[in-house]
């Protein structure tokens, strides 16, 4: 029997052997510090450090105004939470556009309705996670109620590393399938 021969196969078995060693949490941990490492050496300006750290707030807070965060990004939401408020996010602008010499309107007044969006966003966020602790304890009943040596829970992907880390501060065993959507 010669692996040559059968390269897809081959190829399925590296996959599965890699993929049961790889933990996702640290993976996507070592990938955000290294994107850190690599966005710190290739912005020199401060005016360039605070323009990305901008691009990546507005990326927070339209993925919260959609209810779209995962929750590492909730994670990100909750720690950048004051630069994120309208007035603070719109000045840090201003202050950009200033240096820069660039002129153009400025963000409207409507603040106050979209960080009040926020506040609800973040409170989604906040019931979503209680939500993964509910559905945690429910299944660890049912399974010591009913004895049962397996069980399958499926959920939405905000409660995946929630709903894992518990499972594995309890040491239980368990799988993730996760459909790749185009």
């Amino acid at each position: 029997f010669s692996t040559g021969s059968y390269p897809e196969v081959t190829n399925w078995l590296a996959h599965e052997i890699l993929g049961s060693e790889i933990d996702s949490a640290e993976l996507m941990n070592e990938l955000e510090k290294l994107t850190a490492q690599l966005l710190d050496k290739l912005t020199d300006q401060a005016e360039e450090r605070e323009l990305l750290e901008l691009a990546q707030d507005f990326e927070l807070i339209s993925g919260a105004l959609k209810l779209e965060l995962n929750g590492r990004e909730f994670d990100q939401f909750l720690e950048r939470e004051s630069r994120l408020k309208l007035e603070s996010f719109s000045s840090r602008l201003e202050l950009l556009k200033q240096k820069a010499g660039v002129t153009s309107e400025a963000i409207d007044s409507s603040a106050d309705k979209i960080d009040r969006l926020l506040d609800a966003a973040k409170r989604f966020y906040e019931h979503a996670r209680l939500r993964d602790e509910a559905m945690t304890g429910n299944i660890e009943k049912i399974i010591e109620r009913e004895k049962l040596s397996a069980a399958i829970l499926i959920t939405g992907g905000f409660h995946t590393q929630g709903i894992l880390a518990r499972l594995r501060g309890k040491d239980y065993s368990y799988i993730t399938l996760t459909p790749r959507l185009k």
